[in-house]
């Protein structure tokens, strides 16, 4: 028996059962022992430095040994070496021997030192031989011993098997390959649905194993039968239950015991891990479908990890907070933006804690020194663990609208007044919440008027599930432990419909200190709300949240089959779901278009250039009544576990195609109204020009007559023609007032 081969660890050099006999027996025991398991280098260097105390030996009494005894001092080296180590340890002290002694005496081939020479080496062979075989009686001894006691812990270790097995999915095994069949398999019968007369060995588990698991069982087994391994034997692999046909993830784990080279014992264990593996896969599916909604969402969305590393990224927060990049995965959020407040440093901790954290109204200032107003909301995500793998962060940029309403704040003050009105509710209480007043916006959240909620307190409007927490904060506030809080919570309109509100409480208090009102700015956050429960709605969800949409969804797979279309999209189209799902995208497309959209999708597979995807077009769709529309047409691509799918978002134009139409129709009418009114401003005028010029002319050449010559009055003539000049002063000032005033809309 080969006693390197027995081994149970990875590195080779764990005890075997009879090195653990050495180890339980004494110190002298254990040396031999473990030159006995050591590496043939070391024997090789131990038989050397046997050798090499013959060579001390030799010089120390070189004087008194005569030449024809030139291997005498080395004889008691090669000794020593074999009885430590056997034949390896004392062939080294022989070589070390034949290399040192022509340092005194130089070989000659005579009968004289070839006798010596066969002397010394017959009496090597002999002894390294009687060595080597009290070594191995030895080992096999100590052998003996060590499986002994490991047969009373594989006797304990089978019992903890079967009370293992008798409680969970595991099936131990013990192999023996000589014999080709497992000993006391019936728990793993049951789990592979074998008959009990089935013999359990490698072939009945090949025959029930998945096609495509085959060659990985067979690799795992080839590399644990491999002599020169750890014997160690490591899958998992799909089965097909030989009784019900069912499909099983089964985790093996197994040891493999040589002896003499041989493979002759596997011991180890199969648990049915489905459960696990389905759970795992459902995890998978769920986070790629989040993924791709994210990198597809049509708002500033990114998926963190727990480091702040970009998970995915929707396109519109690349161009948002990209700084210029084509992507993000990988890189650090910090790192990218170095000014982020540390006050959103904090909130992402807590986030990543499990709490949800949102704001309507944030700003900060980038690397390049741009401030940027944003509407936010944070939320964990779960990994394959259950546990916290990240964060997801939705923001819009709002810096256009807080520009506009720095913009609105800086015009007529009548602008500025309906704006404040029309923003946020406001009310005035006592201390009590008794209300005292409430502005329009309030009345309009509330839908009560401003009579009515005089006659009422702050906490009558609050759903009844939210009144202890608003309570307890109002009380902490007229206490003086918090000098304001937020909230948000549902509130009751006089309908009875509930609506979420985000309440700002605070206290004012007079010149003493004394509590005087309580100020309250209420804004209707109902939309918010209603977004951040679809945000943190599962993925099964999602279907529900494209339905919602106002434009068409239409998802295809690579050879134009449609997937699925929202219910906007069977809107838009006049089409059922059963009706295009299955189908290619064609019927949805004129006749010109249907034709070119395969050669389309294959151009894009083959060279990358796409013509639509990527890029967006205004085009034409077709109804299921056979009419066509325009549309504005967006196409992305994603890949869900390497398979490739384009996503289409639709938009009907038509209404805006209507409008501009219109706009047009208008714009002609104006410009007929304004020649109309050319040419009879131009005959109103003429009349009292002409008048003008005659009362005028009459003036003139009575002027030239003599006094007593004239036949009627210049004063006279000079105020009819004034009288037209004022005619025509009336006619232009009526044109002011149709130019100041506009045409009246005739629509």
């Amino acid at each position: 028996m080969d006693l390197h081969d027995s081994r149970t660890g990875a590195n080779g050099g764990e005890a075997t059962w009879a090195s653990a006999a050495f180890r339980r027996s004494d110190a002298p025991k254990f040396a031999l022992g473990a030159i006995r398991t050591a590496p043939w280098p070391v024997k090789l260097a131990l038989g050397a430095a046997a050798g090499l105390s013959g060579a001390v030996l030799r010089l120390a009494f070189q004087s008194v040994i005569p030449h024809q005894f030139a291997y005498l001092t080395f004889y008691p080296g090669v000794a020593v070496a074999a009885l430590l180590g056997g034949f390896v340890p004392g062939a080294g002290a022989v070589l070390v021997s034949l290399l040192t002694d022509p340092f005194w005496y130089a070989p000659a081939l005579n009968p004289g030192f070839l006798l010596r020479l066969a002397t010394f080496l017959l009496y090597s062979v002999v002894v390294c031989g009687l060595a080597e075989a009290m070594h191995r009686a030895m080992w096999r001894l100590g052998e003996a011993e060590g499986r002994r006691a490991d047969a009373e812990r594989l006797l304990i270790a089978n019992e903890r098997r079967r009370l293992t097995e008798s409680g969970q999915a595991i099936a131990a095994f013990a192999l023996d390959i000589e014999k080709n069949a497992a000993d006391d398999a019936e728990a793993l019968r049951r789990m592979f649905g074998l008959a009990s007369e089935t013999v359990v060995n490698l072939e009945a588990v090949l025959s029930v194993a998945h096609p495509e698991d085959v060659p990985k069982i067979k690799g795992a087994l080839a590399a644990a039968f491999d002599p020169g391994g750890d014997g160690r034997c490591r899958a998992e692999y799909r089965i097909r239950r030989a009784n019900d046909g069912a499909l099983r993830w089964i985790a093996a784990h197994g040891q493999v015991y040589f002896e003499a080279g041989r493979a002759v014992r596997m011991i180890g264990v199969c648990r049915d891990v489905t459960e696990e593996k389905t759970a795992e896969r459902a995890l998978q599916n769920s986070q790629a479908q989040v993924r791709m909604f994210v990198e597809q969402a049509p708002i500033s969305i990114a998926m963190f990890d727990r480091d702040m590393f970009y998970v995915a990224t929707s396109r519109r927060w690349i161009e948002t907070y990209g700084r210029g990049r084509d992507s993000l995965a990988g890189l650090s959020h910090y790192e990218l933006h170095p000014n982020i407040p540390d006050r959103w440093k904090a909130i992402h901790r807590h986030v990543l804690k499990g709490e949800f954290h949102s704001d309507d109204d944030d700003y900060w200032t980038d690397a390049d020194g741009r401030e940027h107003w944003i509407r936010w909301a944070a939320y964990p995500w779960a990994d394959a663990e259950g546990g916290i793998g990240g964060l997801v962060i939705s923001a819009e940029d709002i810096s256009a609208q807080k520009r506009a309403e720095a913009a609105m704040r800086d015009s007529e003050k009548k602008f500025r007044h309906a704006f404040a009105e029309a923003a946020i509710g406001f009310v005035m209480a006592q201390a009590g919440g008794e209300i005292l007043e409430a502005n329009k916006a309030y009345c309009r959240l509330t839908g009560y008027a401003a009579d009515e909620l005089k006659s009422m307190r702050l906490v009558d409007l609050i759903h009844p599930d939210d009144e202890a927490d608003n309570l307890a904060l109002l009380d902490r506030l007229r206490a003086g432990e918090i000098p304001g809080y937020v909230i948000e919570n549902r509130c009751l309109r006089k309908n009875g419909e509930a609506i979420w509100a985000r309440s700002s409480v605070s206290l004012t208090r007079d010149a003493a200190g004394e509590r005087r009102w309580v100020v309250n700015l209420v804004e209707d956050v109902t939309k918010r709300k209603r977004s951040e429960e679809t945000a943190a709605r599962t993925v099964a969800q999602l279907t529900a949240v494209l339905d919602g949409a106002k434009d068409a969804i239409i998802a295809i797979d690579i050879k134009g089959i449609v997937q699925s279309i929202n219910a906007a999209g069977e809107r838009m189209f006049g089409y059922e779901r059963d009706e295009v799902v299955g189908r290619n995208l064609r019927m949805l497309m004129p006749e010109g278009d249907a034709r070119r959209h395969d050669d389309y999708i294959a151009n894009y597979l083959r060279t990358g250039l796409g013509k639509i995807i990527g890029v967006g077009r205004e085009t034409e769709g077709r109804r299921k009544d056979g009419s066509f529309f325009p549309i504005d047409l967006a196409v992305v691509e994603a890949a869900v576990y390497d398979e490739l799918i384009f996503v289409g978002f639709v938009r009907d134009l038509s209404e805006r195609r209507r409008i501009e139409t219109r706009i047009d129709q208008l714009a002609a009418q104006r410009l007929t109204a304004i020649g109309g009114m050319a040419g009879a401003l131009a005959h109103e005028l003429n009349q009292p020009l002409a008048a003008v010029g005659v009362y005028l002319e009459t003036a003139r050449r009575m002027l030239l007559r003599p006094p007593d010559g004239r036949s009627g009055s210049v004063a006279d003539a000079l105020e009819r023609a004034g009288d037209q000049v004022a005619r025509m002063g009336g006619i232009i000032r009526h044109l002011r007032e149709f130019v100041a005033h506009g045409e009246p809309d005739k629509t």
